[in-house]
């Protein structure tokens, strides 16, 4: 058994046509400024995409926003339903890097994966209040630039903010960072695998799961047992818990269900992240 992330056929224009849902497109906003969720963009470089009888003339950001001015030559039926199917060409573009105060608002979906925003020659601690406790854990950005990078990223929009450890195996592993809570679940990017070497997992170890090669994205998972330091090297390890092995080994020791799934939801309620020279 291995904390893996569960497959799931995923396209992203898919994704971004559901982004693209009623609650978003009205006939009032397609008479002028439509409002995508943040970090849905038109293509870079370009300050005009016709769309069948659809004009996409620029984009503009507004707080949490991404503003797309349309003109529309045709019925707004028409241009509701082109605007809904065929947007979904754009390419999305990675959201800026957030500041580590907080201020960001809380996002759960992103076009693509960050660009760098650490610098991998600092100390990064993320502290994680639980529903159990508070895990302080020291993260590795020199083994592992891409996935703290990554992390960092997602804990600062709140992403890991009330997400459940959907699956607990007492001995072996805590496993969450997916907001669905299915194990399916995951931000809308994934990236390469930075391994470590073999037997360099510990108790307390921060590590991701993943579906396969380079297949990283939100889920990770905390080393909690001898079956989990036994695993193979196959899942980039980015941390290692410095303050609260007990509340690992107490949530380890939950109830769960045949799924592995804890019959009392253990929940992350923030994940905050402090940088050091």
């Amino acid at each position: 058994m291995t904390p893996k992330a569960r497959r799931k056929s995923q396209s992203g224009v898919i994704s971004a046509s559901r982004w693209l849902s009623s609650k978003e497109v009205c006939a009032e906003r397609l008479a002028g400024d439509f409002v995508y969720p943040i970090g849905v963009v038109i293509k870079a470089g370009q300050s005009c995409i016709n769309i069948g009888q659809v004009t996409l003339d620029g984009i503009e950001v507004k707080g949490a926003y991404v503003f797309a001015h349309l003109s529309i030559v045709d019925n707004l039926r028409t241009a509701r339903r082109k605007v809904r199917r065929e947007a979904c060409s754009v390419i999305g573009m990675s959201f800026p890097f957030p500041p580590l105060d907080g201020s960001a608002q809380k996002n759960q979906k992103f076009p693509a994966a960050p660009e760098m925003g650490i610098d991998p020659t600092k100390r990064y601690t993320a502290t994680m209040e639980t529903s159990m406790g508070t895990l302080v854990i020291a993260l590795d950005p020199i083994k592992a630039p891409k996935t703290v990078n990554s992390f960092v990223y997602l804990a600062a929009y709140h992403y890991y903010d009330d997400i459940i450890f959907h699956r607990i195996i007492k001995g072996f592993v805590c496993q969450g960072g997916d907001p669905t809570g299915t194990g399916r679940g995951g931000p809308g990017y994934q990236y390469a695998d930075e391994l470590p070497k073999a037997g360099q997992y510990q108790i307390g170890s921060l590590a991701m799961a993943n579906a396969g090669p380079n297949t990283n994205g939100s889920q990770f998972f905390l080393i909690s047992g001898a079956s989990g330091v036994q695993l193979p090297p196959s899942y980039a390890l980015f941390g290692q818990v410095v303050k609260g092995l007990e509340v690992v080994e107490a949530m380890q020791n939950v109830e769960t269900d045949r799924s592995d799934r804890p019959l009392v939801d253990v929940v992350i309620k923030s994940v905050t992240v402090t940088v050091a020279d």
